[in-house]
């Protein structure tokens, strides 16, 4: 205000839209406005558990002059996703009843109801773990699209959740672009310069895939891309020093030839290798698909996909037995092995993606991709699904030739769910729920890392304890994350999230990124940062952040976590806390 209204009362009231006035904070004040016409009223609120938007309306006057503002806040949680799953068999001309219970913040609750005519498949809790996935290297960001490309050949899908998926695997399409090189190879990180060969084969075969879905991936870039892949197809020699690097040019060699060039040299000379088992298998699928099935299922005679030992090296292609399995079940499909010979493991696919298993975002994308695939080839239909789904009394009539059918719903606090068959055949019946429930990791434990992070005050270096700061207080993090083991660690991912009442100072916008070094890739945002890593045997990484304490109020400080992102036992996390900024 101007000094001409100095040592005048202004009148302050506020109006919020979800929030509540924190104790006994009045809604309306009077404030005295000082010699440099400045006035400040405070106005103290309690966020309520639940997410979406805040609103404040504000409106001050003083004699003659009145103003009015507003500011929408978004209300999100940094908790994470919880789900349960109930599966229940229901005979022909039965019924059953299930009672939910919502659990979670309102606004995070979701609901499905599937319907599945020959194996329980509840894949959504999967889906929820891709498309959530909180890093981003080329690998899990093709993973959250990828499924999606033929899942409606798998489930009867609303148009609503159709144009969803449309529109995630389009804008993963154009994600690809950040990771581009200008060869037309492909960082791992966006931006960077450090190519992993399987992950930008994996967005090679992604990209065609989605253009032979009808997907806008331009003729022009893809045609750049998969000539940077023929010539490292038709240049590569097997390495004896590197034996298992093989199943990448197999992978090349199946990506090439489904793209409809393959580089039949290059596969004849791969051929006679003593090859790994999945290179037979990527190799006896490029083959197939060369139109040579006798060639490839010559290849398929010895696979063994009982055996663990068929698994791929996890550190040259992200191996796991499932991921492998699926792309085994997928090379007998393309060489027309009996369906008797295909069901058992699609079954076993089926059931692993049904199981509450921990899976990475490989194996997870990989195996619901190749069941998909599944359906779309053998035109799978099963016997016709007729059922009614009552949700609360709201009723909804599926009537399908798919395998699977989903009704979706919001959970209230109780909810009634009645599935009646109506088929001439028994089916499952599956209820999905999620929401984010308010709980953090309550004790620090780990495996294979070891953590510290210290506080300090930026202006004389002693350590400090944060968990009481003075408002506008600067002050870093230092977080020091060790492997004392005698094996490398790969893939390590630390997440630093900041309680609502700190900032984090972007350090790189102002000297070289020193805070950093060591790391793969860094993605600072205002309230976040995360660090990638590897950790040779005994060593360890150090990284600062630098911190200022914002907004005065009472907050929670989300646990600490440092993860290998692709191997659930080594982690290490340090548990949650209470932090307070004062005025």
């Amino acid at each position: 205000m101007a000094p001409d209204y100095a040592g005048k009362n202004v009148s302050v009231t506020a109006k919020v839209e979800n929030l509540e006035a924190a104790g006994n904070t009045s809604l309306s004040k009077s404030v005295k406005v000082n010699a440099d016409g400045e006035a400040v009223a405070t106005f103290e609120f309690v966020v309520p558990e639940v997410t979406g938007t805040a609103k404040i309306s504000l409106s001050a006057s003083c004699e003659s002059l009145k103003v009015d503002k507003s500011i929408e806040l978004p209300i999100r949680t940094p908790y994470s996703v919880k789900s349960q799953v109930t599966t229940q068999k229901i005979a022909a001309g039965e019924n059953y009843n299930f009672d939910i219970a919502k659990f979670g913040i309102d606004g995070t609750n979701e609901g499905k109801v599937s319907i599945y005519s020959m194996i329980p498949l509840n894949i959504f809790d999967r889906l929820e773990f891709l498309t959530s996935y909180p890093h981003g290297c080329l690998e899990q960001t093709v993973s959250k699209a990828f499924p999606l490309l033929y899942l409606n050949r798998l489930l009867e899908i609303d148009d609503v959740t159709k144009q969803t998926m449309n529109n995630n695997v389009t804008t993963v399409i154009s994600d690809i672009n950040a990771y581009m090189r200008s060869d037309y190879s492909m960082s791992n990180w966006r931006g960077g310069n450090y190519v992993n060969p399987w992950t930008e084969i994996y967005a090679a075969h992604f990209l065609v895939e989605a253009k032979e879905n009808g997907y806008n991936v331009p003729s022009n870039l893809l045609e750049k891309i998969m000539s940077y892949h023929a010539s490292k197809a038709n240049a590569w020699r097997y390495n004896v020093d590197a034996p298992t690097s093989d199943v990448i040019q197999a992978y090349r060699l199946y990506v090439l030839a489904l793209y409809g060039k393959p580089s039949t040299a290059a596969m004849n000379r791969f051929k006679s290798e003593n090859l790994q088992p999945l290179s037979k298998t990527l190799l006896s699928a490029a083959y197939s698909l060369s139109g040579k099935t006798k060639v490839a299922k010559t290849l398929l005679e010895d696979a063994d996909y009982q055996s663990t030992k068929w698994q791929s090296d996890y550190y040259i292609s992200y191996g796991s037995y499932l991921r492998d399995l699926a792309f085994g079940v997928y090379a007998e499909m393309l060489a027309g092995s009996d369906e008797s010979f295909i069901q058992p493991y699609i079954n076993i696919i089926a059931e692993k993606l049904s199981a509450k298993d921990w899976l990475d975002t490989q194996t997870t994308a990989v195996a619901i991709f190749v069941l998909g695939k599944y359906a779309d080839k053998n035109n799978l239909v099963a016997s016709a699904l007729n059922a009614v789904v009552s949700v609360d009394g709201n009723t909804n009539a599926i009537n399908t030739s798919r395998p699977s059918a989903v009704v979706n719903f919001v959970p209230k606090n109780q909810t009634n769910i009645k599935v009646e068959n109506k088929s001439n055949n028994p089916f499952y019946a599956s209820v999905y729920t999620k929401g984010a429930v308010a709980e953090y990791d309550t004790e620090e434990s780990g495996y294979y890392y070891k953590m510290t992070v210290k506080y300090y005050s930026k202006d004389n270096n002693k350590e400090i304890n944060p968990a009481s700061l003075q408002q506008n207080a600067e002050f870093y993090a230092k977080i020091v994350v060790e492997n004392p083991n005698e094996y490398q660690v790969t893939e390590g991912a630390l997440s630093f999230i900041v309680p609502a009442g700190w900032e984090i100072n972007n350090e790189r916008l102002f000297d070289d990124g020193a805070s950093y070094g060591g790391c793969n890739y860094v993605d600072i945002r205002d309230d976040r940062a995360n660090f990638y890593f590897d950790l040779k045997p005994y060593d360890k990484i150090e990284l600062t952040v630098y911190l200022t304490a914002v907004y005065a109020g009472s907050y929670t400080m989300p646990p600490v976590r440092c993860d290998d992102m692709y191997n659930n036992e080594i982690y290490y996390v340090i548990p949650a806390r209470k932090v307070v900024v004062k005025m």
